[in-house]
């Protein structure tokens, strides 16, 4: 191999440096564009001096556009000279890969009308991202786009009570409530002792409200009814902490246990154990480990048109009655099934009921169902005081709260305690057990205590402020509960003796129920019945409702504002990085391209010059497609008689032309 073909084939690389320089530009104005891209994704939109960051990366897409089409087209160009050097091809190839050169046209021929191997793989990849190039302007114009979202700023002029302000509330203490007592003089006049001192409460109308609210209004809607303000419709807060009411929940079916000859206590309750109307040994309960229990007759079918009329024993006796649910609430921790370690507990509800869902899936039909022989389950429910972590933000006049259990914050052990007041003036009944002193249920004899405040405090850091609840907000909220949803059923003298013949002594029994589709008291109702079967649901939004009215603002009761950022509808950037894919994939099919096309053109076999789209090129070597070319006068005509035409390029030292191969066995 001579000096001179190394030096325009394997050295030559200055004969490309238009086009390489053309992809460095290519390269660079990607760059940048992605660069920008990814600086402006997220941020609010600008205009510097009218000019449009839309503008720039267009600007920029064009730039690499032009630098790499132009790099292409003379890569292309030069496999005219690369293609017609290594054998015979038709005339009319020439001018195909001419035509590619200019443009999208031209290299959609290539792409369906050039034939072989070595045209597909290497030409027919620069014809290709000719065409791809056209997409480039329309993918750039998707690649940056705007979204309006709320921009907050930190003002704090806003941080006090104005209209413009953004505030929400939280409660440093709670102390609604008041108490009540009265004297019980006959036992003066009757005994040198003191008298005895009944309690009784009456809770703000405000928090009773509340209770009802969240009873039978449903989360989504109790959610937004918190106190708050803010101007935008759009606000953030920081994360706060607020006295509040949270609940928990137990699935405790599995503690039910059967109890066989239960009757005499179905008779106690509904026959007032006259008659023996019920045989003990016709009756059933299920029950759970504190006493609680949901009892009837054996053979009953619960379904509402079907009375038991086959049970009762007495001539002309009636049907008996039809328990679908029975229901133990209570104050004491020391009475729940799974709520023992709730020290601050307000009420826990344990119900049992049957599991209508079961049943209405069931191929059979409720008729069918016969007791004690029917799908049951078992929950126990409770709210109790606690301190919540609240995340707070506001969008579109929609309220969004994430809230959780600030579990870390516990009832202070030296709270709530007896105060030290004399007992001496206090009656023995007004003084409660040991085993008394402890829970937040109100009784109207223990209640005369004078105790401490119930305090809610974090022992583990005691920077942390402490939450003080009053004693008679205590009182009155636990009373409250109490009239609302529990009753005296199975307290009598009778039933009781009659429950501790078959359960233990200190069974609990139960003070809610639903018979023969009836709820006693009527708020049981409202917590469970066969259309409202989600006690969980039902307990949660009773919290959230009582701890919104909490931290509402009433006759000067304690509560904080919590100041939060206001946000203005901003129009800001977002980057959609997908539609940055096309320049990438024509970026680097132009490198593979150039690649390729650079070493095809150093081949140390052939000298093949490096003239690419020279025009002059064209002309120097072109006496010999004159002759093949010889008698047409239009276009067609040329095409035609190149289409038959095949010839191949003779490099030489000294100078370059085309043979002419005639294909024609006449000598054409």
């Amino acid at each position: 191999m001579s000096s001179k073909t190394t030096r325009r084939g394997i050295a030559n690389w200055g004969a490309w440096k238009l086009e390489l320089w053309a992809l460095v530009g290519s390269v660079l104005s990607f760059t940048i564009m992605v660069i920008v891209l990814a600086i402006f994704d997220g941020r609010p939109i600008f205009e510097w001096k009218s000019v449009t960051l839309n503008a720039i990366i267009s600007v920029l897409s064009v730039a690499m556009k032009a630098s790499l089409t132009f790099a292409v087209a003379e890569l292309i160009g030069q496999w005219k000279w690369i293609l017609f050097s290594r054998d015979e091809r038709p005339l009319m190839d020439f001018e195909r890969i001419d035509m590619a050169t200019r443009g999208p046209w031209g290299s959609l021929r290539v792409l369906s009308r050039m034939r072989g191997l070595q045209v597909r793989a290497p030409l027919q990849l620069g014809a290709l991202l000719i065409v791809l190039a056209i997409g480039l302007d329309p993918f750039s114009q998707q690649l940056l786009q705007l979204e309006q979202r709320p921009r907050f700023a930190i003002d704090e002029s806003t941080w006090h009570l104005n209209p413009k302000s953004a505030f929400t509330t939280r409660a440093k203490s709670f102390n609604r409530g008041k108490t009540l007592y009265a004297h019980d003089w006959s036992r003066a006049e009757n005994s040198t002792r003191n008298p005895i001192i009944r309690m009784t409460t009456e809770l703000e109308l405000s928090m009773q409200a509340a209770i009802l609210n969240g009873l039978s209004r449903t989360r989504k809607v109790v959610d937004q009814q918190v106190t708050l303000q803010c101007p935008t419709g759009s606000c953030v807060w920081d994360q706060f902490q607020t006295l509040g009411v949270c609940n928990r929940c137990q699935d405790i079916t599995s503690d039910l246990k059967r109890i066989d000859n239960f009757g005499g206590v179905y008779d106690a309750i509904y026959n007032d154990g006259n008659g023996g109307a019920f045989p003990k040994e016709k009756g059933t309960a299920f029950s759970l480990p504190n006493g609680h229990f949901l009892m009837n007759m054996d053979g009953c079918s619960l379904a509402p048109s079907n009375p038991c009329y086959d049970v009762s024993q007495v001539a002309g006796g009636g049907p008996a009655t039809q328990l679908t649910m029975s229901s133990f609430g209570t104050g004491d921790p020391n009475k729940t099934n799974s709520m023992q370690d709730v020290n601050t507990l307000i009420w826990s509800m344990s119900i049992i009921h049957l599991d209508t869902a079961k049943i209405d899936n069931s191929s059979k039909s409720e008729y069918e169902y016969k007791w004690p022989e029917m799908p049951l389950l078992a929950n126990e429910c409770a709210i109790y005081y606690c301190v919540k972590t609240i995340n707070s933000t506001m969008e579109g006049n929609i309220l969004r709260e994430n809230v959780s259990e600030a579990t870390d914050a516990v009832r202070d052990p030296d709270s709530f305690l007896l105060s030290s007041r004399s007992q001496d003036r206090m009656a023995p009944e007004n003084m409660p057990p040991v085993n008394e002193s402890a829970p937040l249920e109100f009784n109207e004899l223990y209640a005369y205590v004078r105790r401490d405040d119930l305090a809610l405090h974090f022992p583990d850091n005691l920077t942390k402020p402490s939450y003080p609840i009053a004693t008679r907000a205590v009182w009155a909220l636990s009373q409250y509960m109490q009239n609302l949803f529990s009753t005296n059923i199975t307290t009598g003298s009778n039933i009781t003796t009659a429950i501790s013949d078959v359960l233990r002594q200190d069974a609990v029994g139960y003070n809610g129920v639903i018979e023969n589709e009836q709820s006693n008291p009527a708020a049981v109702d409202s917590v469970w019945n066969p259309d409202k079967l989600d006690l969980a649901d039902t307990f949660n939004t009773l919290a959230v409702s009582i701890t919104n009215e909490m931290r509402e603002e009433y006759d000067g009761y304690t509560i904080d504002y919590v100041y939060g950022r206001t946000g203005t509808p901003t129009q800001f950037y977002k980057t959609r990085w997908g539609w940055i894919a096309l320049h990438g994939v024509v970026l680097i099919g132009g490198a593979v391209f150039a690649f390729v096309t650079m070493i095809d053109s150093a081949s140390p076999s052939k000298e093949i010059p490096v003239w690419k789209n020279s025009t002059l090129a064209t002309i120097s070597t072109g006496s010999l497609a004159v002759d093949a070319l010889k008698g047409a006068e239009t276009v067609s005509e040329m095409e035609k008689k190149a289409r038959g035409e095949t010839v191949m390029m003779q490099v030489g030292k000294a100078s370059t032309s085309y043979q002419q191969i005639n294909q024609n066995e006449d000598g054409k």
